[in-house]
């Protein structure tokens, strides 16, 4: 999870960060180069999991990071949204390199 690919306008706030980390998110190790990626490191929040990774823990900080940090609302009204790359994941025939494919969770 990280603010550094999206526009500034599309950040967090500065309480939302905070946020993050009271819920148990590690803040990103290393943020990539101007020109190029560096791979040394994450520019995103993450955990580092020992296992086996206790699964009802990881859904309830999940879903408390939806509601804090996202300001989700009920699960039942959340989707999931993922990016179609050209022909390799299903032919959409738009035009485009990409497209959005959003449905409902659930």
């Amino acid at each position: 999870m990280s603010d550094f690919y999206l526009p500034e306008d599309d950040h967090l706030g500065q309480e939302d960060y905070h946020q993050l980390l009271r819920l148990g998110w590690h803040p990103p190790t290393r943020l990539p180069r101007e020109f190029g990626h560096d791979f040394d490191g994450s520019p995103n929040y993450f955990l580092d999991l020992a296992q086996p990774v206790a699964v009802e823990d990881l859904a309830v900080m999940a879903v408390l990071t939806l509601i804090h940090v996202h300001a989700a609302g009920h699960p039942g009204r959340l989707e999931i949204a993922h990016v179609v790359a050209g022909a390799a994941k299903g032919a959409i025939e738009t035009g485009e390199q990409e497209a959005y494919i959003r449905r409902p969770l659930g």
